[in-house]
């Protein structure tokens, strides 16, 4: 256990725990380009209908274009230009083109929900800790958090993509405690990444765990939810 969560549990009484979510409360259960490959199968296309080359191409152009969408019909038309891009070698009719960016709007069957962490999202409630989510993602974040049964832990669901702003930004974790009228020092933030997730929560005043229950990271304070539990009950002792 850090020392700075071992000091910070012993200052101040946590009311409300936010988490991130790739990596964190859910992961992709395969690489991007078997999924995809699985997208297309589902549409009646051979998997080999997405070349490595187009893949490239494509991956770079979706990288920069996910962010700037703010609603989900702006995604929606992103995830056309998605396959349009993946398919270019394909020599494929548009209505084929179009029925595989309807699939790639149906992604979250591409993730698994995190080992036992419905349990512990539901043992906190109990607790009586508010809970919420500050993610970086599209604004289908609400329809794959439904799509996986997790809407009901969260009181505030707060994502980049309806915002426009992304972590490292302090105003994304400022608008996740203005929604439940919170201070910093009455926050704790949960997350994988050290650079987008703990440092600008800590710099916030937040506390914060580095928790990374998919990557083999040495560097977290849990890797996976049992460990978890166990600084959170540091917090209701």
């Amino acid at each position: 256990m850090s020392d700075r969560f071992t000091k910070s549990v012993s200052i101040v009484r946590i009311k409300a725990i936010f988490w991130d979510v790739g990596g964190t409360l859910a992961e992709a259960t395969a690489d991007t380009l078997n999924n995809l490959r699985d997208d297309l199968e589902l549409c009646g296309i051979a998997r080999e209908a997405i070349t490595c080359d187009a893949f490239a191409g494509a991956q770079a152009i979706w990288e920069a274009d996910w962010p700037t969408w703010q609603t989900e019909m702006e995604e929606q038309a992103g995830n056309l230009r998605r396959a349009q891009n993946l398919l270019r070698d394909a020599q494929l009719p548009q209505s084929a083109i179009g029925k595989v960016a309807r699939q790639l709007n149906t992604y979250a069957r591409h993730y698994k929900v995190t080992k036992d962490i419905e349990l512990l999202l539901d043992y906190l409630t109990v607790q009586g800790l508010r809970q919420g989510v500050i993610s970086n993602w599209p604004p289908s974040l609400r329809h794959f958090l439904n799509q996986h049964k997790l809407t009901r832990h969260f009181e505030a669901i707060v994502c980049s993509g309806e915002l426009g702003i992304s972590k490292p930004s302090s105003e994304i974790f400022r608008h996740a405690l203005d929604a439940l009228e919170l201070k910093p020092e009455e926050a704790l933030y949960i997350g994988d990444n050290l650079c987008s997730d703990i440092l600008p929560a800590r710099a916030m005043g937040m506390y914060a765990i580095h928790f990374s229950p998919w990557q083999c990271n040495t560097d977290a304070e849990a890797r996976d939810v049992k460990f978890l539990s166990k600084l959170l009950n540091k917090l209701m002792t």
